[in-house]
């Protein structure tokens, strides 16, 4: 996009753009993050091909999570998910069908100064897992929704892209553009998502989520109490 949002109005008007129902979304905290996955960012203190780490940690993963299991994964797609759920590095990066989720994760964090992005993909191939057994064969980076749904899954309408070569940003795709928004209206936007039903307790439906979502509600950090009208002062 030519122009950063600036306000809750700009970013709807940015956003009226993409309306095909193929549009994914990502935000990140800083337009300066490589749009890469967690296992792409991760520091390794053995010189090893990426690779081969990820199989490492992976295999690992699926030898240990057995105990603990809430569910049977079917393949090794439903091990990433869960995977890629509970914090492990891996090939997926998580993305939204919903846009103001995209939005909230890049304004989260209020007090950074710096401006943000929201990724917008338009027109990326789904694989079909049942053809495509195998993730790590994979030859092109390609959309991935799962089949284990989660709570946060379903509140964040969220999916995944499947990368191929994960330590490599994806940011020359043709069907890929950015959205700016302004460090200066981080702390506004934040408070018109929450207007909106977008915040943490809502995208964390769980006690964490509403915990952090309570704290936030009550810290100077969470919305501007210089404004003289009661815009943020009956935050509840």
């Amino acid at each position: 996009m030519k122009e950063v949002v600036r306000s809750f109005e700009g970013l709807h008007f940015a956003l009226k753009a993409f309306s095909s129902r193929l549009t994914i979304f990502r935000g990140l905290k800083s337009i300066d993050y490589p749009l890469v996955t967690s296992l792409g960012r991760m520091k390794w203190f053995i010189e090893m091909p990426i690779e081969r780490q990820e199989r490492i940690m992976f295999d690992k993963f699926k030898q240990r999570a057995i105990p603990v299991l809430e569910f049977e994964p079917h393949d090794d797609w439903d091990w990433l998910t869960l995977a890629q759920h509970h914090g492990l590095p891996t090939r997926l990066l998580d993305w939204t069908l919903n846009p103001l989720v995209a939005a909230y994760f890049a304004v989260e964090d209020d007090t950074f100064a710096g401006d943000s992005v929201i990724y917008a993909l338009t027109g990326l191939k789904r694989v079909d897992v049942r053809l495509q057994a195998d993730p790590f064969s994979l030859q092109t980076i390609s959309r991935f929704i799962p089949r284990h749904v989660t709570r946060r899954l379903t509140a964040q309408a969220a999916l995944f892209t499947a990368h191929p070569q994960p330590g490599t940003a994806f940011e020359n795709y043709e069907g890929l553009e950015r959205i700016i928004i302004s460090g200066s209206v981080r702390r506004e936007l934040k408070v018109d998502l929450y207007r909106y039903g977008i915040h943490r307790a809502s995208l964390f439906p769980d006690l964490d989520g509403l915990c952090s979502h309570l704290k936030w509600l009550r810290e100077d950090s969470g919305h501007d109490r210089s404004k003289s009208d009661d815009r943020t002062s009956k935050l509840e």
